[in-house]
């Protein structure tokens, strides 16, 4: 472990706190464990609480910092106090809007389409004193809406900060592109990008495929930083062996949402019910929120082969269900907006699904970087176009014959100790920081 004085002092400014919950937090978390926790201060506005494992240094931004934009200050709430998030914590201001809701969200959608109403951006004594406090060395940020972009970029200006920013989604996408002030809020964010991005030190994405297409877009170099997990620790996990008898078990843990996954899910529920109709023993388990699957139980329950079960809130009750499964499912929907939307991301599950001694189905389009990492890699099986016959293929081909099955764990475990070993990922994270550090 390198000396307290290698890691600088990070200043982090987020919509995604530390935490063990969701692939945001999960991610951070991992990258900057070991950190020094007088060296690691978050200024958030995340609605979870954030977890103090890995930092206890908070700010959460409130309306001081955030406010609604002109009379839409009339709408706003001072977020709920969340315990560490700031200190001190300001009293809740409760105020109650006016206006009702069904006509608050209508005036919303005809002015900015799907977003929130924007923000103004004010750099509070409050929070300026709470940063000079800490003294921070280098600015590590995901970006985020145009308020808290403002923010950062008064911040950063305030304290002569280098920047390093991360992109994590390619939310920039999909934003702003409703209501009719939508297009004047979205050349305010593509501008804000395009700022940060020529003054950064050092610039990361989440995957290969988003490094590629910023780098070629923004002429400035990328570097990608995704998820790590502890491969030595975890590597002694026996390669999963398909019984004689039994079920043949497949397993999704995950969101189940419209936009992203839900459709691919539902195909794989109808070809369960399909391989159970050829007389086949299989189940497939669905590991997810019941306010996610709740609205589509009907879509997603086509047999009784087919389980939905709330997620389970020990990491390792999950690992242990992924490895006592005989395959794996990533799912990504074949529609345009799903493409759009999530084209360069790359779930913060790849690592675990890799290392898991079980191979995995990839069931999505080509194009998308997390299903191009699988074929291009081999470490998992892919099926690229749509159809639960092919599906069911799939399934047949992977449940009976053994040497694919060892080909493909044994690519994805050779491959996740290449490429997302912790130590290793951690080193190269802290090198880059601490050079932004220096410059």
């Amino acid at each position: 472990m390198p000396s307290p004085e290698n890691f600088p002092r990070v200043l982090f400014i987020t919509s995604h706190a530390f935490n063990h919950s969701n692939g945001g937090g999960v991610t951070f978390s991992n990258l900057f464990s070991g950190w020094p926790k007088d060296r690691l201060a978050c200024v958030h506005n995340d609605p979870l609480p954030p977890e103090t494992d890995v930092c206890e240094r908070y700010f959460r931004l409130g309306t001081k910092e955030l406010g609604k934009w002109g009379p839409f200050s009339l709408l706003q709430r001072e977020p709920l106090a969340i315990a560490t998030a700031r200190q001190p914590e300001p009293k809740t201001r409760g105020a109650t809007s006016p206006i009702s809701s069904r006509l608050f969200t209508g005036v919303r959608s005809l002015l900015f389409g799907t977003n929130e109403f924007p923000e103004t951006a004010f750099l509070s004594p409050e929070l300026e004193a709470w940063i000079e406090n800490f003294s921070p060395q280098v600015l590590y940020t995901i970006l985020g809406s145009n308020g808290l972009m403002d923010l950062i970029e008064l911040i950063r200006v305030r304290f002569r900060l280098p920047l390093v920013v991360h992109i994590m989604d390619d939310w920039r996408a999909t934003s702003h592109v409703g209501g009719l002030l939508g297009p004047l809020r979205r050349k305010k964010m593509q501008h804000h990008l395009s700022d940060f991005m020529a003054i950064a030190d050092h610039r990361m994405g989440i995957s290969d495929a988003m490094c590629e297409a910023y780098e070629a877009e923004y002429g400035r170099p990328f570097e990608t930083f995704h998820n790590a997990i502890d491969t030595e620790g975890e590597s002694t996990a026996p390669i999963r062996r398909r019984p004689a008898d039994g079920p043949f078990k497949i397993f999704y843990g995950g969101a189940v949402l419209p936009f992203a996954q839900l459709q691919s899910i539902i195909d794989v529920c109808q070809a369960t019910a399909s391989l159970v109709d050829r007389g086949m023993p299989v189940r497939f388990d669905i590991f997810s929120p019941p306010a996610m699957t709740g609205p589509h139980r009907e879509s997603l329950l086509t047999c009784d082969a087919v389980k939905l079960h709330p997620p389970m809130p020990r990491r390792q009750d999950y690992l242990s269900a992924m490895r006592n499964a005989d395959l794996l499912l990533l799912p990504v929907n074949f529609s345009d907006e799903t493409i759009r939307f999530i084209r360069y991301s790359m779930p913060t599950k790849v690592p675990e699904l890799m290392q898991s001694g079980v191979p995995t189905l990839v069931y999505g389009p080509c194009g998308v970087a997390q299903v191009d990492y699988a074929s291009g890699y081999g470490w998992g099986y892919t099926v690229t176009e749509r159809g639960v016959g092919n599906v069911v293929a799939a399934i047949e081909k992977i449940s009976t014959q053994e040497p694919l099955r060892d080909r493909l764990t044994d690519r994805a475990r050779r491959l996740v100790g290449e490429r997302h070993n912790i130590d290793r990922v951690r080193a190269q994270f802290r090198a880059v920081l601490a050079d932004a550090a220096i410059r």
